[in-house]
């Protein structure tokens, strides 16, 4: 198995406009490890993607999944994601979070 290099992938996030006092209108912060082969995401923020600059489609997946001891907010993956999808008012995603 290859192991992706992080620092290609891209960060996409909803804007404060987009949501009420739901959430802290700070913009999402992740922060990739110099190897790129692990991001953080270091900022309590608005709902944000860090998405893959491959289609990962067909292809086997793995992911190691570590929360320590941070806050408790979301966690999960957008199947179908496109650039965009943020600011798309129907957007063809699922979303799988806990």
């Amino acid at each position: 198995m290859t192991t992706a290099n992080l620092n290609n992938w891209t960060v996409e996030s909803y804007t404060a406009a987009q949501f009420s006092n739901t959430y802290h209108h700070v913009d999402a912060n992740w922060v990739v490890d110099p190897g790129g082969t692990s991001v953080s995401q270091i900022t309590d923020c608005l709902p944000s993607f860090f998405y893959s600059d491959f289609n990962a489609f067909d292809n086997t997946i793995e992911v190691e999944l570590v929360t320590g001891n941070r806050d408790d907010d979301f966690l999960g993956f957008a199947l179908n994601f496109q650039p965009g999808d943020t600011t798309n008012p129907n957007p063809d995603i699922l979303v799988v979070d806990w």
